[in-house]
Parts: structure tokens; sequence; C-alpha cells
């Protein structure tokens, strides 16, 4: 009777034991990637103040605009939350101003390197993850216009190649939502080779175009 008792409770007994320190181990983990997590998603909304704040980065209309001797003009462009013209800090890096500007959940920054250091007329793509036929590179170096947007061989005609946001928005019909569009087809297309390439840009269509025609060139 007593080793039928004996055998009664080594069989309630459960055949398998969670180690105690699996128990701590697990909540640890999840605290961790949680923590992960958080980070990164405040990097992907720019919410780093503290390297905002050391940055020395202020929105600006266009690389001609006024800066000082220790400050450069670049351009973002692309699945940025706030794009555009930027003065910056001579010292200021590539992830500096990506915190700044903010980057969107649909962001690609694959193959972006962080640590570069823009320089005055530099042209900076982030692509979308939504876009796999996108292949313009981060980094766009023949942005930066030589000197007007206006050529003496073309008289009074905007150059769509090279007009800042404030010398776009001199043509009938555009703004600055629409001058931000023209810019952006800009960079991802590597340029404008035609007139009828403006019939591609978000937010111009055929009237808009026929306006624009006699009045552009590239």
């Amino acid at each position: 009777m007593e080793k039928e008792n004996i055998d009664e409770s080594q069989a309630a007994k459960p055949k398998y034991r969670l180690d105690a320190r699996y128990l701590i181990a697990v909540p640890v983990i999840l605290l961790l990637c949680f923590g992960l997590g958080a980070q990164y998603m405040a990097y992907l909304s720019g919410l780093q103040p503290d390297a905002v704040q050391a940055a020395n980065i202020r929105a600006v209309d266009a690389f001609s605009a006024e800066h000082d001797d220790e400050e450069v003009i670049v351009l973002l462009s692309g699945e940025i939350v706030r794009k555009g013209y930027y003065a910056i800090g001579s010292k200021t890096t590539l992830r500096d101003l990506l915190e700044f500007a903010g980057l969107k959940a649909t962001s690609d920054v694959t193959g972006v390197d962080f640590s570069h250091q823009p320089q005055h007329g530099d042209a900076y793509h982030i692509k979308s993850s939504n876009d796999p036929l996108d292949v313009t590179p981060w980094l766009v170096n023949d942005l930066q216009p030589a000197n007007s947007a206006v050529t003496e061989t073309d008289g009074n005609l905007i150059n769509l190649n090279t007009a800042t946001s404030e010398e776009l928005q001199q043509l009938p019909g555009i703004g600055e939502v629409k001058a931000q569009a023209i810019i952006d087809y800009r960079i991802k297309h590597n340029g404008f080779r035609y007139k009828e390439d403006l019939l591609g840009v978000e937010g111009i269509g055929s009237k808009t175009y026929e306006k624009l025609i006699d009045q552009v060139t590239v």
C-alpha cells in the first residue's frame, strides 16, 4: 500500500520543470527588446533632442540663402518628415540632420553613411521602402545651381534643373507645394530631360503645363 502511494505521488509530479533562471531571463529579454524598439522608433521620428540641440540646424529657403561662414546649405528630399533646404554647422553629420528633419517608418536608409559630413550644395534623397523601383542614390552631387536658374541663352526662362524653390514660385500656378514637388521629381529622376517631364510631377496637370511650357527650360 505504501509503495502504491509513493508511485502515485511521483506520477502527480510534472515531467518538465522550468529552471528559475529562465523565468528571470525571459522578462529581462522582453524589457531589453522593448527599450531597443522604443529607441529605434524615437530615431525614426527624429526624437533625439540632445543631438538636435547640438547640431546647429535651421531651415532655409534655398542654396543661396544667407548663412554664416561656418554654415553650409544642403537639400533633403524623399521620405522625410520635414524635407527642404537646411543651413547646418560645418561639423554636423548626416545623422544629426536626419534626426532633425525626421525619418518616417517607411524611410529606407539602407547604405546611407550617417557619419558623412555634408558640404555646401549637397542634396540628399531618402528612398521609401514602399518604392523598390527608386534607385536614386542617397547623395546627389549635381544639384547645386552654378549661378542662377536663368541663363543668358534662354533669356528669362527658368531652368527646371537648377531653379530654387523661390525661383520656381515665380512661375504661374506654382506655389510652395508644387515647387517642392518639382524639386522632388528632379532629385528622384536625376533631373529633367524634357519639358514634358513636368507632366509627371505630382499636382501639375495639362492646364498648368500649358502655362509653364513657354517659361521654362532644361
